[in-house]
C-alpha cells in the first residue's frame, strides 16, 4: 500500500510560513504586499510583451531568409506554445549577437525564479510576512522589468521593419492603404459572427496609430 506523501504537512519551514499567513481579511497585510503584487504586475505584463517581439524578431528573420510562407506560418504557431528559452535559442541560430543572447537568457532566468520560485528564497518570504527588506524584493522584481524594456528598444526596429515588411508582401501594400476598404464595409452584412467581430474591431482602430506604433513607443515612455 502506498504511504501518503506528508512532506509538506510535516514540521519545517513552510508550516511556520503558512501559520504566519493571515487567515482572512486582514488589510494591513494587504497594504504591505501592494507595491510587490504590483511589480510582478509589471513584470509579467513586460516579459510577456518581450515574447511577443522574440516571435515577431524570429518571423521576420525567417521570413528574410526564406520568404512569407505556409511553413512560416505553421513556425510561429508552434513557437506560440513553445517556452522563451526555446525562442531564445532559435534567435542565435538566426543570428543574434552572443551579448543579446545573454542578456535574454539572464532576463529570462530572472522572470522565472520570480514566478516559479518566489517563495523558495527565505529573505524574500520573511519580507512577505513581516515587511522586512520588502521594498528591496520589490526594486529586484522592478529590475527585471526595466531590462525586458530596455531588450525589447534593442530589438524593436529590426524587428518592427521586417515585420512590416512581412505585411507589405502579404497584404500587397502599406497597411494603412490595406486597411482602408475595410473601413466602408457594413459589419452587419457578414453572416460569419467572427469575421464580423473582426472587422468591427478594425474599424475602431486607427491605421495611422497602427503605423506609428510600428515605431515604437514614445520617447517618453522608453526606459532610461
Amino acid at each position: 500500500m502506498t504511504r501518503p506523501d506528508t512532506s509538506l504537512t510535516s514540521p519545517g519551514p513552510w508550516r511556520r510560513y503558512a501559520r504566519s499567513m493571515p487567515h482572512g481579511p486582514d488589510h494591513e497585510f494587504e497594504q504591505r504586499l501592494e507595491p510587490l503584487l504590483l511589480a510582478i504586475g509589471r513584470m509579467v505584463f513586460a516579459a510577456g510583451s518581450l515574447e511577443k517581439l522574440l516571435l515577431a524578431d524570429i518571423a521576420q528573420r525567417t521570413a528574410g531568409q526564406g520568404g512569407v510562407t505556409a511553413e512560416l506560418g505553421q513556425l510561429v504557431v508552434h513557437l506560440e506554445r513553445r517556452p522563451a528559452g526555446e525562442l531564445v535559442g532559435r534567435l542565435r541560430k538566426l543570428g543574434i549577437s552572443r551579448e543579446l543572447a545573454t542578456c535574454l537568457e539572464g532576463v529570462l532566468q530572472r522572470r522565472n525564479r520570480v514566478v516559479h520560485h518566489l517563495l523558495d528564497d527565505p529573505p524574500t518570504v520573511l519580507a512577505i510576512t513581516t515587511g522586512t527588506g520588502l521594498k528591496q524584493v520589490v526594486d529586484d522584481v522592478d529590475n527585471v522589468t526595466v531590462e525586458c524594456q530596455r531588450i525589447m528598444e534593442a530589438l524593436w526596429p529590426d524587428a518592427s521593419a521586417g515585420m512590416e515588411a512581412i505585411v507589405q508582401s502579404t497584404l500587397g501594400g502599406p497597411l494603412a492603404d490595406v486597411a482602408a476598404p475595410v473601413r466602408t464595409l457594413d459589419p452587419d452584412t457578414l453572416e460569419d459572427d467572427h469575421l464580423r467581430a473582426v472587422v468591427d474591431y478594425a474599424q475602431s482602430v486607427d491605421p495611422g496609430d497602427l503605423c506609428r506604433a510600428m515605431d515604437g513607443p514614445p520617447e517618453h515612455q522608453r526606459s532610461t
